[in-house]
């Protein structure tokens, strides 16, 4: 089973801007006749423990569009806020809809830790 963590370092957190990362995996198969056909891989499942020092906000885009659609204008985007201490596992966040992005933003930009957010089950 495939799974990749992405980090928010502390220093990222407290510019206080929105932070961005790739959450997809981009697979070339080989020994495929007449060449392979690139793919990209999405998690089913996304768990982490916001232990930052603040409350953070988090969102998911699905696409590189819709990343285009949000940095153009946010206002149709409205970003969770997850309370210090509390986590967020699998038993409650599965399946996770296709998602290509997760978005990350400590609103204080007083963050006292990085924060590590992990992904499985990719399909």
């Amino acid at each position: 089973m495939y799974s990749k963590t992405i980090t928010f370092s502390q220093a990222a957190l407290n510019t206080t801007d929105v932070q961005s990362g790739n959450i997809s995996m981009l697979f070339t198969p080989s020994g495929i006749v007449g060449g392979s056909m690139p793919n990209y891989k999405y998690p089913r499942g996304m768990q982490f423990k916001n232990s930052t020092g603040q409350a953070i906000k988090i969102g998911l885009i699905d696409s590189d569009q819709q990343l285009a659609e949000y940095h153009a204008d946010n206002s149709n985007f409205d970003l969770v806020s997850v309370a210090n201490g509390d986590s967020w596992t699998i038993n409650n966040l599965f399946p996770l809809p296709r998602s290509k992005y997760i978005l990350v933003q400590c609103p204080t930009g007083s963050s006292s830790a990085a924060l590590d957010v992990d992904f499985i089950m990719f399909v």
